[in-house]
């Protein structure tokens, strides 16, 4: 049941999936599974995901580049950008008294 977030030490499970999504870190882990790597749960499916890219050079490329124009948005300078803009948003929302 639920998905596992985080490593051995720092788990956090969610009792559904919809639970975990609801999580704004859960739910951008998950919505990169599959685009620019892949989520695995355990060792024995490491193993045979890695295998599986090894043999999709085509899926491998793809990923490469999904993963690179996702590390773009993970620049000090985009990170700054977002933070600014939503401080904005509450500021505005604070005086409007929303």
């Amino acid at each position: 049941p639920g998905r596992t977030v985080l490593g051995d030490h720092d788990a956090v499970e969610f009792r559904s999936d919809e639970q975990g999504e609801a999580s704004p870190l859960a739910s951008r882990l998950f919505e990169i599974d599959g685009v620019t790597g892949v989520l695995v749960d355990d060792p024995t499916a490491m193993g045979a995901t890695i295998a599986d890219l090894l043999a999709d050079e085509q899926r491998r490329t793809q990923m490469g580049l999904a993963a690179v124009g996702h590390a773009a948005g993970l620049s000090w300078t985009a990170v700054a950008a977002r933070q600014a803009a939503r401080l904005a948003d509450a500021c505005e929302s604070a005086a409007s008294g929303v």
